[in-house]
């Protein structure tokens, strides 16, 4: 009767231990599944939101806030000014510019020696559609930061390309009753204008854009640097 009682100690041990191992083994399976139906619920960085989920705030379904439209187009800046040329013309290049401000846009182009023309109207998205006298017109769109499209001039059309700069590069304009005058400095500082002092066009002098006047016919005229929308008047 002696041996019982530490046979009995130790079956009650064994039990213990048993039940002990067994708590364990079922916290451990329960926190695995909890851990792994956590990941399967949460997306990889950048993956695409699941069908029928919501999109980020003030973006459309399927694109990234702040990203380029579909098709690569862009949306216009509230301010900025696109300088380049036109191309396939016979008579050679013309310079173009076009200033934005807050959707309002005005565009000039010039072949520095008798060709010229204003126009104003509207930068709407991606869209750029102006028009000037005499049925001239500029349409264009923006697309990776560079506007793409057509100018018609006095019935001839031809494509262009403008890219953005920064001032002194832009659009400038002198303009008084017997003077008109606009100048184009690309990027690179080098700038194409035309000149029209009493109905006759012809190159304009250079202009020194720090100085805010330019003389023109022997007056001194002041010179504004064109924003969108504000060249005073739809040109020639």
């Amino acid at each position: 009767m002696r041996t019982r009682g530490p046979i009995l100690t130790l079956l009650a041990v064994v039990v213990l231990a048993l039940v002990l191992l067994a708590v364990n083994l079922t916290t451990a399976k329960d926190s695995s599944s909890q851990a792994a139906a956590n990941a399967a619920a949460t997306p990889a960085p950048g993956a695409a939101p699941a069908p029928g989920a919501a999109p980020a705030p003030g973006s459309a379904p399927g694109q990234t806030p702040g990203a380029p439209q579909a098709g690569g187009t862009s949306t216009f800046p509230p301010q900025a000014t696109y300088t380049g040329k036109t191309s396939g013309r016979k008579a050679g290049e013309a310079t173009v510019a076009v200033a934005v401000h807050n959707g309002k846009a005005s565009a000039y182009l010039c072949d520095g020696k008798k060709l010229e023309s204003w126009l104003e109207g509207k930068a709407e998205g991606s869209s750029l559609k102006l028009t000037g006298k005499g049925g001239n017109k500029l349409t264009g769109t923006l697309e990776s930061k560079t506007v793409t499209g057509t100018v018609t001039i006095d019935g001839a059309t031809w494509p262009f390309s403008a890219s953005p700069g920064k001032a002194p590069a832009g659009l400038y304009r002198a303009r008084t009753a017997n003077v008109d005058a606009g100048w184009i400095i690309r990027q690179d500082g080098t700038q194409t204008g035309v000149q029209n002092i009493g109905g006759q066009a012809s190159e304009a002098p250079e202009l020194d854009p720090s100085a805010g006047s330019a003389v023109l016919g022997g007056t001194t005229v002041p010179v504004k640097m064109i924003e969108g929308g504000d060249a005073t008047a739809v040109g020639r």
